[in-house]
């Protein structure tokens, strides 16, 4: 069946900013699949081609992909790969700066959240904790609860805790996109792509788009134009590689900008599969420490031997704190053949949590790294 590449033809006619970053029109339809199986049902007209910005890319790290900066008051689309700028740049800071209110809310919200409950987690705690978030209404009786997620639906509660987790770290941009102002007011991602949708999946959709993109790139596109498409750069190679650089350049900073998301995807789920293990161990400590206490062993032994070790409770020479260091037996002066082993108290038993999963409360695995 046929894609109508109507509304996608008459978005790029009646975009300046589209323009200039796609002279040749197909190269613009090549992203939502033109050329590449399916027909539009229009033909295309011919656009001139504008005048080239005056300061051109030189490569996809820090290029100026101006892309009709100012026009409409849209600001260029930046750079997908290092720090960011333009769009990007905007979204890596709104994604960030929402971390950081999550992890360090304001008094105003932390009064709220008294009432309302605790609000959003950071992703550091949804990956300490290993729960997946629900809908409040889930618990209310009598169906309620279900007749609202009818009435409202978010996919985002049908995900897995990964998924889930990626999610809430690309949320927080409802800025204008390459295709103008985001005038709905949901949250979007430079590209457009919604983050947070009724029925959609985010982290999958990246994963989607990124393959197409790869797809184009490294065989349609690399064979069109005579060249290589070295993916660690983000840039074409050879003969003729200056041409399909400057006929690409949207495509390719989408694909670094996308890689740099999955590189984002790949971390966290790294922590979370480490977070659950170190659950699982904490889970099986405690088993193990129950049945010797149950069969007669003192807490000290049983102190000893599971936690003596660098940076553990029994862990000897806590230099500067007393002259009584953590592990370390010592005559006890005054006591007849007493001698004192004085634990440190960071750990081990008295740990009253059952054990920390090694990340601290707002630990952004963040897809980029800011400056500042």
């Amino acid at each position: 069946m046929a894609i109508d590449f109507s509304n996608y033809i008459n978005t790029y006619k009646g975009s300046s900013v589209l323009q200039q970053q796609f002279p040749n029109m197909n190269d613009y339809l090549a992203l939502f699949g033109y050329n590449q199986g399916t027909t539009p049902t229009p033909t295309p007209t011919p656009t001139p081609t504008p005048t080239p910005p005056t300061t051109g890319p030189v490569n996809i790290i820090g290029q100026d992909l101006r892309s009709g900066a100012g026009s409409a008051g849209i600001s260029s689309i930046g750079s997908g790969a290092g720090q960011g700028s333009g769009l990007i740049g905007d979204f890596m800071t709104a994604t960030q700066e929402r971390q950081n209110r999550l992890t360090n809310p304001n008094k105003v919200q932390s009064f709220i959240n008294q009432f309302t409950g605790d609000g959003q987690r950071d992703i550091g705690e949804m990956i300490r904790t290993g729960q997946v978030d629900t809908r409040a209404s889930a618990g209310l009786p009598l169906g309620i609860g279900a007749g609202i997620a009818k009435m409202l639906p978010d996919n985002y509660y049908n995900m897995s805790l990964g998924d889930q987790i990626f999610t809430q770290s690309q949320m927080g941009y409802t800025g204008p996109t390459v295709f103008g102002e985001n005038t709905s007011g949901l949250q979007k991602d430079p590209f457009g792509l919604n983050v947070r949708s009724g029925f959609g999946n985010y982290a999958e959709a990246v994963g989607k788009d990124f393959a197409s993109l790869r797809e184009s790139l490294t065989k349609r596109l690399s064979d069109k134009y005579g060249v290589k498409f070295d993916e660690e750069t983000g840039m074409f190679v050879g003969a003729n590689a200056k041409t399909a650089n400057d006929m690409t350049k949207m495509m390719r900073t989408k694909f670094n900008f996308r890689k740099k998301q999955l590189d984002s995807k790949n971390r966290l789920d790294a922590q979370i599969k480490a977070a659950e293990a170190e659950r699982q161990r904490q889970i099986e400590l405690q088993k193990k420490i129950a049945a010797e206490a149950a069969a007669g062993k003192s807490l000290s032994q049983i102190g000893r031997e599971n936690f003596t070790g660098e940076g553990q409770a029994f862990q000897a020479g806590n230099i500067g704190k007393s002259s009584f260091t953590g592990g370390k037996v010592k005559d006890t002066g005054g006591v007849p053949g007493g001698k004192y082993g004085s634990p440190r108290k960071d750990g081990g038993l008295m740990y009253a949590d059952g054990g920390r999963v090694g990340f601290k409360k707002g630990g952004l695995a963040t897809m980029f790294k800011l400056k500042g």
